[in-house]
């Protein structure tokens, strides 16, 4: 017999066969030379879920929307909805189209905390109180204040009650955060305020030359249009939510006045005499291209407000009220009608043949007796008593 072979005993850890190459594909089980577990990819994102708990007596049925960076998702007022691959670690949480009577209960945005695989949970609690309307009256004495209360008329309260000024032609903004209004001292001083809710913080934005008076916050909160009165002669002018870059957008006539914004923001109501005539007219929110809406003549058309759709306007007039005129064609009766027409669109040709579309008045109709017309919205309702003590 030959020699046996002798071969090297077998020790733990090392290969039975170290002359075998073994071709080991990524994510398998090293077995020789004490090699470690490589295991599939471990997750870096997880999900959140919102949830929304709306509560109250006026709740917004149109829901919310709710955003995790550029990523947004509609939610029901009371119901939840899920972002997945979020990043981990922080995530901010936002919830809009809150309406202007409701208020959160938790911070907006809201910072969640995200781990990888896992849910994070964002709840916001909503409250919705009754919607308020904010007016002026001087149901306590000589002075004007600023007053608010539910739509209901309950829990009346008095915003400006120094008695040192006169406070009136109030509007909140779009968020109900902030009221915009016009205030005198009786010795020229004034002009357009803003303060809190609350009736706080009062702080001047104007201070003109004459009497700057009605303001109204656009649509989105970030301009306000106002009037300015001076010598007699009255203008149309719009500055910045912060009282910055006011200037000057509608003066062709001796009177441009009561200017409103159309629902989308887009345009201007007013009451203008340029053509000779007080009717309304309708521009562009930059005051260009003015177009007349109604254009008959001796009604002294006044006090434009929108339709919520923005397909009617609202307006204070002498037609049909049963007014007497005496000899000479002159008013005996003061007493205005509240009317609203339809605008239609048409297209005609400007100086240089351009077609353009621009907007007229058709189908007006009385739909009742007031001085100050108001076309209900989702914000608020303004009317005013025959009287004149509660402008609201």
């Amino acid at each position: 017999m030959g020699a046996p072979i002798l071969r090297p005993p077998h020790r733990a850890g090392q290969c039975a066969f170290p002359g075998l190459v073994l071709a080991l594909a990524a994510g398998t089980l090293a077995a020789c030379n004490g090699g470690e577990t490589t295991g599939p990819p471990q997750p870096t994102r997880g999900s959140v879920e919102v949830s929304t708990s709306t509560n109250g007596p006026s709740v917004d049925p149109d829901g919310y929307t709710a955003s995790i960076g550029s990523d947004t998702e509609t939610i029901p007022t009371n119901g939840s909805v899920t972002f997945t691959g979020v990043p981990e670690g922080s995530a901010s949480v936002e919830l809009e189209g809150i309406a202007f009577n409701c208020d959160l209960d938790v911070d907006n945005p809201l910072s969640v905390t995200v781990t990888a695989g896992e849910t994070a949970n964002a709840a916001f609690s909503v409250s919705c109180p009754k919607p308020r309307i904010a007016f002026g009256s001087n149901r306590q004495g000589d002075q004007f204040d600023v007053y608010v209360m539910n739509s209901d008329g309950t829990e009346v309260g008095n915003l400006t009650p120094d008695n040192l000024t006169t406070d009136a032609v109030p509007d909140f903004s779009p968020d109900g955060r902030r009221i915009v209004f016009q205030r005198s001292t009786g010795t020229g001083d004034g002009g357009v305020f803003v303060m809190d809710e609350d009736g706080s913080d009062a702080t001047p934005l104007t201070s003109l030359d004459g009497i700057e008076q009605v303001p109204r916050w656009s649509p989105d909160g970030s301009l306000i249009v106002f009037e300015l009165f001076d010598d007699g002669v009255s203008h149309v002018w719009l500055m910045n939510a912060d009282g910055s870059d006011q200037r000057v957008i509608i003066d062709d006539g001796d009177h441009d006045f009561a200017a409103t914004w159309s629902p989308d923001g887009t345009r201007i109501a007013f009451a203008s005499d340029r053509d000779g005539e007080q009717n309304i007219y309708v521009a562009n929110a930059d005051g260009s291209e003015p177009t007349s809406v109604t254009t008959l003549p001796g009604h002294a058309d006044s006090r434009p407000d929108w339709s919520p759709d923005g397909t009617k306007i609202a307006f204070s007039s002498f037609r049909d009220a049963g007014a007497r005129r005496d000899s000479e064609g002159c008013l005996e009766s003061h007493r205005r009608r509240y009317v609203a027409l339809t605008l239609i669109e048409r297209q005609e040709h400007d100086v240089a043949g351009r077609l353009r579309s621009v907007q007229s008045g058709r189908d007006v109709e009385e739909v009742g007796a007031a001085q100050v017309p108001r076309l209900e919205r989702s914000s608020e309702l303004r009317t005013e008593a025959p009287g004149g003590k509660d402008e609201r």
